[in-house]
């Protein structure tokens, strides 16, 4: 493995942890048919090159809803702006708008909740000693994209992702005599310190759920699930249609 990235701390075998997907199967690889029109996915530590997919999951349920819910929160500005606008009655009705933090219950029902034993060696990204490591490679490349530094800020902006997809893309690439040295990358979430992710990479012959995942347990995500309730409450959200 290269000198550079031997000494990066990581986490082995984490242990039990989280995700919620997409219905039938919540742990399977994203089909390529979802990605951008370019062949690439744009989540913060997936592949610039289109090449391997990514799967993000959390330390507990709580993290998993702070992630996937995000989306929805308010935006008081904004809102108000679109609420002096004037709009048709004709369009309101063929378009009907959500309000500001609603949350259709069709979300609920396309998805599952499940946890899963997690296995495998996963570079603490955004540990100081990591970033330390890393800085020298990797501040120009901070800089072109409009960062200060290369520092735990630039790996967690939610724009622009070319500087996280890289390095993503390298660590991806490091290799112990031959083999994959990480199966993936541990991160703080930008809503949270407290919340702890994982990124879990692809690799050849995976086959539709990686082989880092076992004793996975799914169930039916409830509208009245008690951790999501808690983080609908903090971020504002309410359900459309109850």
């Amino acid at each position: 493995m290269s000198r550079d990235y031997a000494s990066l701390p990581v986490t082995k075998n984490p242990g039990r942890i989280w995700r919620i997907g997409y219905r039938p199967n919540p742990w399977a690889w994203t089909d390529w048919k979802y990605a951008n029109t370019d062949g690439r996915f744009d989540g913060r530590w997936d592949d610039p090159t289109g090449q391997y997919r990514t799967l993000y999951v959390g330390a507990t349920a709580v993290a998993c809803f702070f992630e996937v819910l995000a989306k929805f929160r308010p935006n008081t500005e904004v809102d108000a702006e679109m609420e002096a606008i004037e709009s048709d009655e004709v369009d309101d009705i063929a378009f009907p708008a959500l309000p500001a933090g609603a949350v259709s219950l069709d979300w609920v029902e396309n998805r599952l909740i499940g946890s899963a034993d997690l296995l495998g060696s996963y570079v603490a990204v955004t540990a100081a000693e990591t970033i330390a490591s890393l800085r020298g490679m990797w501040l120009k490349t901070a800089q072109e994209q409009g960062f200060v530094d290369f520092d735990a800020a630039a790996l967690k902006e939610s724009a622009p992702r070319q500087l996280t997809q890289l390095v993503s893309r390298a660590l991806y690439e490091a290799s112990i005599t031959g083999a994959p040295a990480f199966n993936g990358l541990e991160f703080r979430s930008r809503h949270g310190d407290d919340l702890l992710l994982w990124a879990l990479f692809e690799h050849p012959d995976d086959g539709t759920v990686s082989p880092q995942l076992t004793n996975i347990n799914d169930e039916i995500l409830r509208p009245e699930h008690p951790d999501l309730l808690t983080v609908m409450s903090l971020y504002g959200l309410f359900w459309m249609d109850a």
